[in-house]
C-alpha cells in the first residue's frame, strides 16, 4: 500500500494493526514516527488510512461506538476500493468486539486484534530479522536476552531492556489463563497492563529510556585516531570538532563501514546511552569500552558490551585495525575484561 507520502508498508496479517476512533477532532496521533496520511471523507466524518513505522493505522473521526458498528458504518459508506484493501489488510471475517481488545489513552480511543502465543513468537523472529546484518558482524540477540533485547529495539517509547523484561513477564504470565492476548506494547501503555507498575522499576514516569542516535547526532561522536610518539601514544579526537575524546570510560562501536565512534555512557539518569543507541540496536563489527586519559590518549580497549557481546575473533580483527594505522601491541592496553574469553584464546589474540 502507498500513502500519500510515498511510504509503502506490507502487512496482511499483522496483528499490530491499530484501528482508531477519533472523537477530539484530531486527525492524527502526536507522535513523531507518524507518516502522512490517506483521508476519505464521507457526510462530515473522516477515515484515515496511515503507517506508524511499520503498524498501519485505520482512523474513525466521529462519535463514539463499539468496534462492530463503528466497521460496519464505515463498509456502508466507503469506496468499495478502499473497503477492499482494508479488507484484506486489516480486517477478518472473524473480527467481532469479543477478540479486538479496547484501548484506551487520555485521548483516543481504538481497538487491536488479540494474539495467540505462537502469532507473537512468529512476530518476534519477523522483528529480529530487521537487526541482523552480514556475516562476520554482532547483533543483540544472544539466548539469555533475546527477546528483552528485541523489545527494547522495537519499544515505540525507547525504554530499556532492563525494565520491560519485568512487565513482559507479568505478561507471559497472563498466557496461562488466556488463549488470546492484547499483543504486548499495547497491553503495557493502553490496556488492561497499564496500571501495573513494576517496582523494581520505579514509577511508569520515570521508566529509564535508551537514548537513539540518528544520522547527524551519531557524526558528532565519530572518532578519528592517530598514532605518536613513534607508536608509544595512541590519541583519539572527534572528527567533527577536532576536540580530544573526554578522561574516563566511554561507549565505542565499530560500524559495518569501520567507522569508530565513541560516547560517555550514562548511568544514573533517566535517558541512558547504550551501545545499541548508535546504531538504533543495529549491527556492528566490534563494541566495548575505550578508557581516555590526558589530552585524549587512548590508555585501554576492551570488548565488554552486554547487548552484543563480541567474541575474540570480532575483538581480534579490531586490534588489527588499529596495527593496519601504525600502532603497535604495545601502543595501549588490550583488555579481555568482560569478553570471557579463555586463556587459550587470549594467547593467540596478539598473533
Amino acid at each position: 500500500i502507498v500513502l500519500n507520502n510515498n511510504t509503502i508498508f506490507e502487512t496482511p496479517n499483522a496483528p499490530r494493526i491499530k484501528m482508531f476512533l477519533r472523537t477530539n477532532g484530531e486527525y492524527a496521533p502526536t507522535r513523531e514516527d507518524m507518516v502522512n496520511a490517506s483521508r476519505v471523507e464521507w457526510s462530515g466524518s473522516t477515515a484515515i488510512l496511515s503507517c506508524e513505522k511499520h503498524v498501519p493505522i485505520l482512523s474513525f473521526l466521529g462519535n463514539s461506538m463499539e468496534y462492530d458498528k463503528l466497521v460496519s458504518i464505515f463498509r456502508r459508506n466507503v469506496s468499495p476500493v478502499l473497503v477492499s484493501i482494508l479488507e484484506k489488510m486489516i480486517w477478518r471475517d472473524s473480527d467481532t468486539s469479543s477478540n479486538m481488545a479496547k484501548m484506551v489513552s487520555a485521548k483516543n480511543t481504538w481497538w487491536v486484534r488479540k494474539i495467540t502465543m505462537t502469532n507473537w513468537l512468529e512476530q518476534l523472529e519477523k522483528m529480529k530479522k530487521n537487526y541482523i546484518g552480514p556475516k562476520g558482524s554482532l547483533n543483540i540477540f544472544h539466548d539469555d536476552a533475546a527477546t528483552r533485547h528485541t523489545l527494547e529495539a522495537e519499544d515505540p517509547l525507547r525504554r530499556t531492556s532492563g525494565c520491560l523484561k519485568y512487565y513482559y513477564s507479568k505478561w507471559e504470565k497472563k498466557y496461562d489463563a488466556d488463549d488470546f492476548l492484547e499483543p504486548f506494547f499495547d497491553w503495557l501503555d493502553y490496556g488492561s497492563g497499564s496500571s501495573i507498575v513494576a517496582k523494581k522499576c520505579g514509577s511508569r514516569e520515570h521508566l529509564k529510556q535508551r537514548i537513539i542516535f540518528h544520522d547527524a547526532k551519531r557524526n558528532q561522536t565519530e572518532v578519528s585516531f592517530e598514532v605518536k610518539e613513534k607508536g608509544s601514544f595512541l590519541k583519539a579526537s572527534y572528527s567533527k570538532s577536532g576536540e580530544n575524546l573526554p578522561k574516563g570510560d566511554l561507549l565505542y562501536v565499530w560500524s559495518l563501514d569501520e567507522k569508530v565512534y565513541a560516547a560517555e555512557e550514562s548511568k544514573h539518569s533517566v535517558e541512558q546511552l547504550k551501545h545499541s543507541s548508535f546504531f538504533d540496536s543495529g549491527p556492528v563489527l566490534m563494541a566495548g569500552i575505550i578508557q581516555i586519559g590526558r589530552k585524549g590518549q587512548v590508555l585501554l580497549i576492551n570488548p565488554s558490551s552486554g547487548h552484543y557481546r563480541p567474541d575474540i575473533e570480532h575483538f581480534s580483527r579490531f586490534y588489527h585495525f588499529f596495527l593496519n594505522q601504525g600502532a603497535s601491541q604495545n601502543t595501549t592496553e588490550w583488555d579481555r575484561g568482560g569478553g570471557g574469553y579463555s586463556d587459550k584464546d587470549w594467547a593467540n589474540f596478539f598473533e
